[in-house]
């Protein structure tokens, strides 16, 4: 059993953050996702707080200014939220932010692949890897629009990112998994 009061404690601590953080909209993203998981799913929106209305609206006119990473939490945020619109806005952003490949070969038979996140090995920010990003950016895509046309090269990423049988760290993995389950 879940315990009710402890999980809207965390809600509550969530909400205090997201204004505490107001000029942070990476980190606004993260915690307005998990608000929005919180209190709804993608078949009955979600409704939001006055504090994460005005949060959703400060990351709104901010968003050039994220991560390809926060596009994806926001996305699904406003898919939650049932704003369409801006659904489709932060859909095309992504699409603008996509890094493609056909692959080693690119013969016919090779696979396309798509990533997001930075391509460097190094990273300063957890937002910025090139596995997370690209598993919350597939989460975003399969949750939005299960037909998109980058689902595939996605996933196809994904799988060809492995090291054996799991990614650079249980971080990755988790999520990884989590995305291609979806």
């Amino acid at each position: 059993a879940v315990n009710g009061p402890a999980v809207d404690r965390a809600a509550a601590w969530l909400t205090g953050r997201l204004v505490e953080n107001k000029n942070e909209w990476n980190d606004q993203a993260w915690l307005l996702h998990a608000l929005a998981t919180w209190r709804g799913t993608a078949k009955a929106a979600a409704k939001p707080s006055a504090p994460e209305r005005a949060a959703y609206d400060n990351i709104w006119e901010h968003r050039e200014r994220l991560t390809a990473y926060a596009r994806a939490l926001l996305a699904l945020t406003a898919h939650r939220y049932g704003d369409r619109e801006r659904t489709a806005v932060l859909v095309r952003n992504l699409e603008d932010g996509v890094q493609l490949d056909r692959g080693v070969d690119d013969g016919p038979d090779s696979l396309a692949t798509a990533h997001w996140g930075s391509s460097q090995r190094f990273w300063w920010h957890w937002y910025e890897g090139p596995v997370e990003t690209t598993a919350f950016v597939l989460r975003a895509l399969v949750t939005i629009d299960p037909k998109h046309r980058l689902v595939e090269p996605t996933m196809n990423w994904l799988v060809k990112n492995r090291r054996g049988a799991q990614w650079n760290n249980t971080r990755d993995t988790a999520v990884s998994l989590l995305a291609l389950n979806d």
